[in-house]
């Protein structure tokens, strides 16, 4: 933690350096403070994700039904297997900003300096599996059904520094273009949260059972275990490691509006480490 808080206090003093204007400066630049609140989500990829983790998916999943189902009778064999998976992502973000137009109130560009809260789930609510089953001593068949649901939780708190320009700031509405690179320390990935579970049924002849499990853990708890493990192989403890601070990309294109002199309503999207839709209001003093 101490890397990610050096990391976070050298972010601070290049965004000061950088925001902080000259007296000439002073006289006619204009800050602007703004606040704004959107969702994020990565479900532009969805079919795409749905599609490439199935497979992974399906692996998982069939082998360990299947163990399941060989405890009650370890003559069963897997004989058909289908599941339907369903991906979503999404969370709430807001945040506050303060930009330096050093040319004025009808600059186009603009220093700023942000903080963005942002709830980041990504997960797949449903994985329906359908799946048939034979016994190999007596041919009697039999099936199993199950649910399986897994997320990734986390809430990252970033400060960005960014750079944007105003195409056409007279005009009462005027579109905007903003890059801007920041981070998150390092405790937004140890506290992430990962929880799965899944329940099913076998149904056969001879057999009735219900199976489920349920599983919630931080990326703390979760390296803390595996640390405590023997990798077989090297005889050594097993290695998980985390970053000390989650970097940030912001790439988005906006629209504002003049509601009346210096105070401006607006709406962007675009890239935050996913997709993020937003808006807010601004403030120029």
């Amino acid at each position: 933690m101490k890397k990610s808080s050096k990391a976070f206090g050298i972010l601070l003093f290049a965004a000061a350096v950088v925001l902080w204007p000259g007296p000439a400066a002073l006289a006619q630049g204009k800050f602007e403070f703004s606040g704004h609140y959107g969702r994020w989500s990565v479900n532009i990829f969805k079919s795409m994700i749905e599609s490439a983790i199935g497979d992974a998916l399906e692996t998982e999943f069939r082998d360990k039904l299947v163990e399941n189902a060989q405890q009650d009778n370890p003559l069963f064999q897997l004989t058909r297997y289908h599941q339907v998976v369903r991906f979503d992502s999404g969370g709430p973000d807001y945040g506050f900003e303060l930009r330096w137009y050093p040319s004025g109130e009808y600059g186009s560009f603009s220093l700023g300096f942000a903080y963005e809260k942002t709830t980041m789930k990504i997960g797949f609510p449903e994985v329906a599996v359908d799946l048939a089953l034979e016994d190999q001593g007596t041919g009697q068949g039999g099936s199993m059904t199950a649910d399986v649901h897994g997320e990734f939780l986390m809430k990252p708190a970033a400060v960005l520094v960014s750079f944007r320009w105003d195409l056409f700031p007279r005009g009462r509405f005027h579109p905007y273009i903003t890059f801007g690179l920041g981070m998150a320390g390092g405790s937004a990935l140890d506290e992430g949260r990962l929880s799965y579970g899944y329940t099913a049924d076998l149904i056969s002849p001879d057999t009735n059972e219900h199976y489920e499990e349920e599983v919630s853990k931080t990326l703390r708890e979760l390296k803390a275990e595996m640390e405590s493990e023997i990798d077989p192989e090297t005889g050594e403890p097993k290695e998980f490691s985390l970053p000390n601070f989650l970097p940030f990309l912001q790439l988005h294109l906006g629209m504002k509006f003049t509601i009346v002199r210096r105070v401006q309503a607006f709406i962007d999207y675009g890239i935050l480490d996913g997709f993020l839709l937003r808006a807010g209001l601004a403030v120029r003093f």
